[in-house]
């Protein structure tokens, strides 16, 4: 490996075009080595100069040190394999899998990987987790979430991968709910799913009421919400014994204020600037922990960095949704 790593990009759409690629580009230790996609995107390879190839023949694709795989889900499994492989780490957009079984089965390949669930290092996020950790205001009653906001329909053209659910696996849950369960899983390991009820629009999700616990010594419930089509505010209040919490996990920095019964707010919590204040830091930070995982040879948690658990909350959101 040379002193940059070599990164190949395999899919050319907008979160390539508006993130990875200027993000990558301005990294100190990273050269961009290609780009491939259905359709040869040569004149974005040039503006990069960089190669450029079509996907169609995954063989003749040169090897890198590092692939960003950012295809639709839906259509993602044959790369994995491939590069898998080769024993080249893979970097994916989220979700990781369409589904828990073919999350095991790019798992079962037993290479390095990770996803892009930014959100986890969102300072809102590691405040969260602290908050929690440090058991500073008591036994924690319940949790609740809620996030979305109207966009009428799905607000997009029948012609992008996330109108067809073969290519996205989902909606409004797939879609952006997963960086939310992300963020619980990693600091509710035991969070499991009561109920769902989901209404659709076509064959896609656009809202969901779900039910989760959080398993221990005193279950915990977490009530959630996400909608596309009813008024939200994004929002998530923890409720303690003596007080409740609020705060905008949806949003790299919320402030947290603290309340009382009579709906009066005690203080705002000092959210200190540790981790990413920014979308653009999280992206750049989700980036820079898996190449210096590889970089220090560092045993990688294959199941932690892709969120294995996060899929499953999703598999079983849509189980019980589709019974209901």
């Amino acid at each position: 490996m040379s002193n940059k790593f070599e990164i190949g990009i395999i899919g050319a759409g907008s979160i390539t075009t508006t993130l990875h690629l200027p993000l990558l580009s301005s990294m100190e230790n990273i050269k961009i080595k290609y780009i491939a996609d259905i359709n040869e995107p040569k004149d974005l390879a040039k503006v990069y100069k960089i190669n450029s190839y079509n996907v169609n023949n995954l063989k003749k694709l040169p090897d890198c040190d590092i692939i960003l795989i950012a295809t639709p889900v839906g259509v993602r499994s044959e790369y994995i394999k491939e590069f898998s492989s080769r024993n080249i780490p893979i970097f994916t957009e989220k979700p990781f899998a369409i589904n828990l079984d073919e999350h095991k089965k790019s798992l079962s390949y037993s290479n390095p990987m990770t996803a892009n669930y930014m959100k986890r290092w969102y300072n809102s996020s590691k405040s969260f987790s602290e908050i929690i950790k440090n058991n500073a205001f008591g036994n924690l009653q319940k949790i609740m979430i809620k996030e979305g906001g109207i966009v009428g329909k799905t607000n997009r053209s029948s012609d992008t991968y996330q109108s067809n659910k073969k290519l996205s696996g989902g909606g409004v849950i797939m879609e952006s709910a997963c960086h939310t369960l992300s963020v619980l899983s990693d600091i509710f390991p035991e969070i499991d799913v009561l109920d769902s009820k989901i209404i659709w629009e076509k064959e896609l999700d656009v809202q969901a009421k779900v039910n989760f616990i959080i398993k221990g010594d005193k279950n915990i419930p977490i009530e959630y919400m996400t909608s596309l089509i009813e008024p939200i505010e994004s929002g998530c209040t923890l409720y303690y014994e003596n007080c409740y919490i609020t705060f905008d996990h949806s949003i790299p920095n919320s402030n947290f204020a603290i309340n009382n019964y009579d709906n009066e707010k005690i203080l705002n919590i000092k959210n200190e600037s540790k981790y990413a204040t920014t979308s653009q830091q999280a992206y750049y930070l989700v980036w820079k922990d898996f190449i210096d995982k590889i970089s220090n040879n560092e045993k990688i948690d294959t199941e932690k960095l892709t969120s294995i658990k996060t899929t499953e909350l999703i598999s079983k959101i849509y189980e019980l949704g589709d019974n209901n």
